[in-house]
């Protein structure tokens, strides 16, 4: 008579304890990974051996002494894409559509009002590449809906579209980047803390910043380990099984696998540095054949990337995908043709799915996937101040 309760008794028992642990094991992953909180940074300095008043040196006396990293478990100006064109998306979200080969067609974009004007800047410094590529800059800014031309910054953003049996299945846009001095080109992070649990939209983020046109980054806050550098700070310097992409404040760019030497890069000037990847380009420029991810990344998915054409120019790329109709998304090595096609010397995946997203001139100019998603950090493009 009494074995019956007696085993209503245990599994109540072993039902209480089963709880006790879900809520702990909950209340873990939500501090861990959810909820912000600062981390602390290396807080290393990074001068730029260019600027008019830096010193010669190639670092500050704290940089000279970085750690080494510490063991701990664990997209030229183009009208017309390839035919054949051969990311996390999403590193840890599902969705494949085979990719087409029928040539993609380039939407023309003409402003949809009259060309905004504002007064000139006065008393611009000669910079970097001022003079290299003065024809794309103007005293006045002129902005129309797909193009900026101002002092310091020229961008013109393509949109191309590729089809097949008369549905549109990849629509991409890369916009095309001058400037004329690297501190152009910035970084930011969600709440301007460096952090786990900080997200907010890219939009919000290049706008607080004075960006122009800004996407994505590789959501460092996600992530435990690799090398974080943002805007000449060097914030953590880990171990790493990812590649890493890093910008020199001389304006070149370049890739390097997991086996970084931390000091040479900072000997170089590294100005901003980026943890995801893969690289899509080889050493000689060309694009890869193959990449190392599972099955899951092989598929199509939304994606964004980074291109090296030459010091003061830049491309960024974003391929919406995810949406039947207007864009299924696209696989690695059809981006990495992409991006060679586009004259891109260097190129580098950065994280994809929902958060791929493009901003420019204060609004959304793709199309994200299921609305898209916050996120820890983006690049933007802005005037020299």
């Amino acid at each position: 008579m009494n074995h019956p309760k007696r085993r209503l008794r245990l599994f109540l028992h072993f039902f209480a304890d089963l709880l006790i642990i879900g809520v702990i094991a909950l209340v873990f992953c939500l501090y861990y990974f959810l909820l912000p909180r600062e981390q602390e940074s290396l807080g290393i300095k990074i001068d730029n051996p260019y600027a008019k008043d830096a010193s010669r040196a190639q670092t500050t006396a704290a940089a000279t002494e970085a750690p080494a990293p510490t063991e701990e478990p664990t997209e030229p100006d183009t009208t017309v894409a390839p035919a054949d064109v051969s990311t996390e998306a999403d590193a840890s979200r599902p969705d494949e559509t085979p990719g087409e080969t029928e040539s993609p067609v380039v939407t023309t974009q003409e402003p949809t009002e009259p060309p905004t004007t504002a007064k000139p800047r006065k008393n611009i410094p000669q910079l970097m590449w001022t003079e290299k590529f003065e024809d794309h800059f103007s005293e006045e800014v002129v902005i129309t809906d797909h193009s900026y031309s101002g002092p310091t910054v020229s961008i013109d953003i393509q949109t191309f579209t590729k089809e097949s049996k008369g549905k549109t299945t990849l629509t991409y846009y890369i916009a095309d980047i001058y400037v004329a001095d690297i501190s152009c080109f910035r970084t930011a992070m969600a709440g301007d803390t460096y952090g786990v649990g900080f997200h907010e939209s890219v939009l919000d983020m290049t706008m607080r910043n004075g960006g122009i046109v800004g996407i994505n980054g590789d959501f460092y806050g996600y992530q435990k380990n690799g090398l974080v550098i943002r805007n000449g700070e060097l914030y953590r310097c880990d171990e790493t099984d990812s590649d890493i992409c890093v910008l020199f404040y001389d304006g070149t760019m370049e890739v390097y696998g997991p086996d970084y030497d931390i000091q040479e890069l900072i000997a170089k000037g590294a100005y901003q540095a980026w943890t995801f990847g893969p690289a899509l380009l080889d050493e000689n420029g060309h694009a890869v054949t193959e990449v190392n991810a599972g099955g899951y990344l092989q598929k199509n998915h939304p994606r964004t990337a980074v291109g090296y054409i030459e010091p003061g120019h830049y491309c960024f790329a974003v391929f919406d995908g995810r949406q039947s109709g207007y864009s299924n998304g696209i696989k690695f090595t059809e981006m990495a043709n992409i991006m060679e096609s586009f004259g891109c010397t260097a190129a580098y995946n950065l994280d994809g799915g929902k958060t791929s997203a493009m901003v420019f001139n204060g609004a959304v100019y793709d199309r994200p996937a299921d609305g898209g998603r916050n996120l820890s950090d983006c690049l933007l493009i802005r005037e020299a101040e």
